[in-house]
């Protein structure tokens, strides 16, 4: 499941890198951020509850401080690059590098996709608090995973209807609130399908699955007349009530799910698979690095060479997103996937021989 989702991340934001990934019925933007947070709490162990304060600490050191490490590394990066022109990310501030991590996120625009991490810490210390809290709730687990699934369906529609209600996308403190309470409903219904669902789940065909899931992301297609499209990061674009957004994202987590169920034989042992899903942070808070190691190589050549003549040096140097296209092929687009995804690995590889050089001396 985070190979899959890893994949979709860095293809959305290489313009769909140059493969068709369902994107005509699951827009990537409404489910993949749901689907690391149904992964996380889908691997929740109540062992956590006991020593909930140790498992605090062990998820602030998982998410907060490579969230505020490779801040700083990329405050470094935009300072650095901005005196040879380079406009993309916000100036180095205290604000930049101490509040907007928390409540932000795209302060510095080649880490941006570590928005939510923060969101991530808050659930996971909601979740295990309030699991600490009704820990005495022995009999009927089902009803109580039950509850609780419910308690975070209700914060989360809360959420969406505060969002259109209220949107306020300057006051920092009301991103991250509004984030928390979006996502934690995605986190709870991974918890519950494990606990409570997935024995059903096993038991029904693949072919009925995917007519049940694909049929009803058919119809809402139908009945809205598109493909919904909803800016979770910001709390905007709810315009279709407050049920839909977190529905929508449900569906794309169960689509996905059977697909990396069926090709789970094929793929479990698979040195390749295995380095996505356990470098999955790394890949997420550095594949635009990746991306622009390749936009780099071609303004290079494109430089010294009359190849790439088209290439915008402009564009190049302030906007992140800016994908030069040889001949305008649109199936460019891989290459800058597989440097998003390859890029990653390669400093994970070297960050953990420096750890080990480190641990020996």
């Amino acid at each position: 499941m985070y190979a899959v989702g890893i994949i979709i991340v860095v293809a959305s934001h290489t313009a769909r890198g140059g493969v068709s990934l369902f994107y005509e019925w699951f827009d990537p933007h409404t489910f993949i951020v749901p689907h690391f947070l149904f992964c996380s709490g889908y691997f929740f162990k109540d062992s956590s509850v006991e020593h909930a304060g140790r498992y605090i600490l062990k998820k602030a050191r998982h998410l907060l401080i490579p969230l505020y490490g490779w801040n700083l590394f990329y405050a470094l990066v935009v300072f650095v690059t901005s005196k040879a022109g380079f406009t993309i990310g916000t100036p180095v501030t205290i604000g930049s590098l101490l509040w907007s991590p928390l409540f932000d996120g795209f302060q510095f625009g080649y880490n941006c996709s570590c928005w939510f991490l923060a969101p991530l810490f808050l659930i996971e210390v909601i979740n295990v608090l309030l699991r600490k809290a009704v820990r005495n709730w022995n009999k009927a687990p089902v009803l109580k995973e039950s509850v609780i699934f419910a308690f975070y369906l209700g914060l989360s529609f809360l959420g969406i209807f505060l969002a259109k209600k209220y949107f306020v996308n300057s006051f920092f403190w009301w991103n991250l609130l509004m984030r928390v309470m979006f996502f934690i409903s995605a986190y709870g219904f991974g918890t519950f399908f494990n606990r409570v669902l997935e024995k059903y789940d096993r038991r029904i065909s693949s072919w009925l699955y995917f007519l049940v899931v694909a049929g009803i992301e058919v119809i809402i297609i139908l009945a809205l007349g598109r493909v919904p499209v909803y800016d979770l990061a910001w709390g905007a674009k709810y315009t279709d009530g407050v049920i839909l957004p977190v529905l929508v994202g449900f569906l794309g987590v169960l689509f996905w799910l059977r697909i990396a169920r069926i090709v789970e034989p094929v793929t479990k042992n698979n040195r390749i698979v295995n380095a996505l899903s356990s470098g999955t942070m790394y890949i997420m808070v550095h594949h635009f690095l990746g991306t622009m190691l390749v936009k780099g190589i071609i303004a290079v050549i494109a430089k010294a060479t009359p190849l790439f003549g088209d290439f915008d040096f402009g564009a190049f140097k302030t906007e992140l997103f800016y994908y030069y296209l040889p001949n305008g092929m649109d199936q460019f687009r891989i290459v800058y996937l597989l440097a998003g995804l390859t890029v990653p690995l390669l400093i994970r590889m070297l960050a953990d021989r420096i750890r080990i050089f480190r641990k020996n001396h």
